[in-house]
């Protein structure tokens, strides 16, 4: 499976139009914004009487009840469904709902305001249902709404102190970037070792960039996002350190690469991430760029491929202003 999804379904007075861009999409919002009722249609559709209709969709859409795991997911591996679970669905944070992710080859609408560590999801892929009356139609016609539209959320000018999200290549480019401490001894480079402690390393660095990888950032994006509020930081969360560089020309892409509508295997990749990873590794293996994500070869520090990637963040943050001045990468 690869490639964006779309469906609709309706009925005499209601339609949602719906298009899926990854295997795993989030749908929240408050009680009574049409969340219950869109998993309610597509459990009736196309039933004998029940008025409800699903059009305009390539995929087999399904309505997933609690025996998923046990029934649907021998069922339809491999066939590129679209399982929609209300939130009430109780296996979310399971080992076997992240196997059947990774595995089934399916995409996956989750309509919850929970948040689960067993998958990461995109800062891009949590939306809410916003809605308006189409005249034409004469029917309250619902789309996905991005929660979290910005790559960039908040002032990026005069911090002090960088947080990357953990301690891999990305930081080890920022640590080179930006050595040394304050005049209070904290360092101007900072990991938080792991995304679900972003929001903590926040309070403890007022003042900050934060750069995350925004193809898996999605469910630590709400707590990171009322810290930074609080402790005047920004969020940088473009899709992945991978992605910057790919993005920066430093490595010859073949033609026909897509770096923002890619071609993603979700049998092999659970998110855009591990995509944008295995994508680097092979076009640098055995040559002088070869890249590792744990342990940055140098040749990607050095001033002018340095440049390339930051102007990757600077084209994004319009653009970055380091208060320190101690760098010319920003």
């Amino acid at each position: 499976m690869n490639g964006k999804r779309r469906f609709i379904v309706s009925d005499s007075s209601t339609l949602f139009d719906i298009t899926l861009y990854r295997n795993v999409t989030v749908l929240r919002g408050y009680g009574g914004s049409g969340k219950t009722r869109l998993h309610k249609f597509i459990s009736e559709a196309d039933k004998k009487g029940s008025g409800v209709h699903l059009t305009d969709t390539t995929s087999n859409v399904i309505a997933a009840s609690d025996d998923f795991l046990e029934r649907d997911l021998r069922r339809y591996r491999g066939t590129d469904t679209i399982f929609v679970f209300d939130e009430d669905f109780p296996y979310f944070s399971s080992n076997e709902f992240r196997e059947a992710i990774t595995t089934t080859g399916c995409y996956f609408l989750i309509i919850s305001r929970g948040s689960f560590s067993g998958f990461g999801v995109s800062t891009k892929e949590i939306y809410e249902l916003d809605h308006k009356k189409n005249a034409d139609l004469n029917k309250e016609v619902y789309i996905l709404k991005p929660c979290y539209p910005n790559i960039v959320i908040g002032s990026v000018e005069n911090k002090v102190h960088v947080i990357t999200e953990d301690s891999g290549a990305g930081f080890q480019l920022f640590e080179r970037i930006l050595p040394g401490e304050d005049e209070t001894g904290r360092k101007y480079v900072v990991s938080a070792h792991g995304k679900s402690n972003v929001a903590d390393f926040i309070m403890q660095n007022p003042n900050s960039l934060i750069f995350v990888d925004g193809a898996a950032f999605g469910f630590d994006l709400q707590d990171a996002l009322a810290a930074a509020e609080t402790y005047n930081c920004t969020i940088i969360a473009l899709e992945s350190f991978e992605y910057c560089i790919l993005r920066s020309g430093i490595v010859t892409l073949p033609s026909d690469t897509d770096l923002d509508a890619p071609c993603v295997n979700y049998n092999k990749c659970l998110t855009w991430e591990q995509y944008y990873t295995d994508l680097l590794e092979e076009l640098t293996q055995g040559t002088p760029l070869q890249y590792s994500k744990f342990s940055l070869n140098r040749r990607y520090s050095a001033y002018a491929n340095a440049s390339r990637i930051m102007a990757v963040y600077n084209q994004a943050a319009e653009p970055i202003s380091y208060a320190t001045s101690k760098t010319a990468y920003f």
